[in-house]
């Protein structure tokens, strides 16, 4: 939830002590980058260890947002 991610934001604790604070088996991470309206968002799905299991990155424009969002959805399910 956004309640408990929130205490995170002030600090970046690896993968294990974040999934294991969480009870979590994964993590999901990633960024974007925004060049005038494109966006590139990459996501990663790591272990409860810090291994990558999945990576991934999607390409579209800010107009195309919710196309973009559900690329992500899909994409990770």
């Amino acid at each position: 939830s956004r309640e408990t991610t929130a205490a995170y934001l002030a600090a970046t604790p690896s993968s294990p002590t974040l999934a294991g604070d969480l009870g979590a088996s994964y993590v999901v991470g990633g960024g974007v980058e925004r060049t005038g309206d494109r966006l590139n968002v990459t996501v990663q799905l790591l272990s409860a260890t810090g291994a990558t299991v999945w990576t991934r990155s999607f390409d579209g424009t800010i107009a195309g947002l919710f196309t973009l969002q559900q690329q992500l959805v899909e994409g990770l399910a």
